[in-house]
């Protein structure tokens, strides 16, 4: 079959090659996987029998898979760094750092690029979570504009970008900063509210054409009073969550710049 132009379903890639196969890279990642666990499997010295009385070693702790796990992640994402470049994804990893910057001081709600893709996600979790009853109909927006981040993470991981996995963990943290915004505002209701059917309305004029939110959702688990608590809350979350991605992203350009340097 003769070579084609098409994208590495790992890395995403272009290459030329038969369909189903993956880049160079991929490729030369899979061959030292196979070559390494090849020689963990290769049999050394025979060791003496063990005694009857000899106890079976215990399977090993969950914390003992946890550190395996990790190391193994470790490992893979250096290997990662090695095959790719920092430059263009450090000034994406500026940006982001930028606009948590503008999040956590700021004293109004600051919107940044990814506002008007949450804000699409939120709506359109409405539409769909519609058919499931009143309440999910409500949570449907939320849930959905915190569900995306994370599918978008699985899907980096499952490519083996470690970089995309770290702006979908920033991303995620946008979503969290507008949630808190939002829940923060459920008694005063002083933000102005947008719906695709009707617009953006403010003030009192909102009440009867546009419902809020987080007014519905903690009125019905009584907790209404606690908007402010709990918005504090979700915003320490979106503090943690955007330092975590932006501390990963960081050690990954990091990793990516010593490599290249180490080449040369």
């Amino acid at each position: 079959m003769p070579a084609v132009r098409q994208l590495c379903p790992r890395c995403l890639a272009s290459f030329e090659g038969a369909r189903g196969s993956v880049c160079a890279s991929c490729a030369s990642l899979d061959a030292r996987r196979t070559a390494g666990a090849m020689d963990t499997l290769t049999p050394g010295a025979a060791s003496p029998a063990p005694r009857a009385s000899a106890r079976i070693s215990a399977a090993p702790s969950a914390e003992g898979r946890a550190a395996s796990w990790l190391r193994a992640e470790l490992a893979e994402a250096r290997e990662w760094c090695r095959e790719h470049s920092p430059w263009w994804r450090l000034a994406l990893w500026a940006y982001i750092a930028w606009t948590v910057a503008r999040h956590v001081q700021s004293d109004e709600s600051y919107r940044s690029v990814f506002d008007g893709l949450n804000f699409g996600l939120h709506e359109l979790g409405h539409e769909l979570f519609q058919p499931l009853g009143p309440w999910l109909h409500v949570a449907g927006g939320t849930l959905t504009q915190l569900a995306a981040p994370w599918i978008g993470l699985l899907m980096f991981r499952r490519q083996g970008d470690w970089f995309g996995v770290s702006v979908a963990i920033s991303w995620l943290a946008t979503n969290l900063f507008g949630i808190a915004v939002y829940m923060g505002d459920a008694r005063a209701r002083e933000l102005p509210l947008a719906s695709p059917h009707v617009g953006v309305v403010s003030g009192e004029e909102a009440r009867g054409l546009i419902g809020h939110d987080w007014e519905y959702l903690l009125g019905h688990a009584r907790l209404l009073h606690l908007d402010t608590a709990l918005a504090a809350g979700v915003h320490t979350l979106a503090v943690v969550t955007m330092a975590l991605g932006l501390t990963m992203g960081a050690a990954l350009l990091v990793g990516m710049w010593r490599a290249r340097c180490s080449a040369h």
